[in-house]
């Protein structure tokens, strides 16, 4: 009996395996037959009359660069982009969001499935400072225009961020708060656009 117990574990231990192999499989093939989306990224705008050299920076890591590190989300090339929106006679030096047609228009010209766009539109740092204590009060907003060539839609919004950054009988620096408000907005912003893809 004990040899006919042994036969049948390593008989069932061996249909979990090729299930387990199966199942791997199948979820590997899912993975890679999943759909891939194209995004045209719009070069940001900054209408803010900030003039921290920092911040550029900080929008490249959380909003240029940030769809390209996404699975499954091809960015166009930035001459593409750029291409596109000099056909579509968009010009950057009226610091005003592009329209609908102008977000078709390089949807089109690049093969896009969705199009986005950026404007710092308010950085606002105040450095306040009491008995024993500074603090830095950091708000921020961001508007956007998210354009998607399937549906023909485009969605503007706005989202915004916000940051004390305090210290007793010392100094505190500007850079952090900032960093942290752009970060909590461009990351709103970036929940909505993924979800809306």
């Amino acid at each position: 009996m004990s040899v006919m117990k042994k036969i049948m574990f390593l008989v069932f231990a061996l249909l979990l395996v090729n299930c387990s192999v199966a199942m791997a499989s199948a979820s590997s093939q899912a993975v890679s037959g999943q759909q891939s989306v194209k995004i045209a990224v719009l070069p940001y705008l900054d209408t803010s009359e900030q003039d921290k050299d920092y911040v550029p920076a900080i929008i490249d890591e959380g909003y240029t660069t940030y769809f390209s590190s996404l699975p499954g989300v091809m960015v166009v090339p930035a001459a593409d982009t750029q291409a596109a929106l000099k056909a579509a006679g968009y010009d950057t030096s009226d610091m005003v969001l592009p329209g609908k047609e102008t977000m078709a228009a390089v949807a089109k010209a690049t093969g896009a499935d969705y199009v986005v766009a950026m404007e710092l539109s308010s950085l606002n740092a105040i450095r306040h400072e009491s008995f024993f204590q500074y603090k830095i009060s950091v708000n921020v907003k961001l508007e956007y225009h998210f354009y998607s060539a399937k549906k023909d839609t485009m969605m503007p919004f706005k989202t915004t961020g916000a940051k004390d950054n305090a210290t007793v009988l010392g100094n505190v620096g500007f850079k952090a708060p900032i960093k942290a408000s752009l970060q909590q907005a461009m990351q709103k912003a970036n929940d909505k656009i993924s979800a809306a893809m």
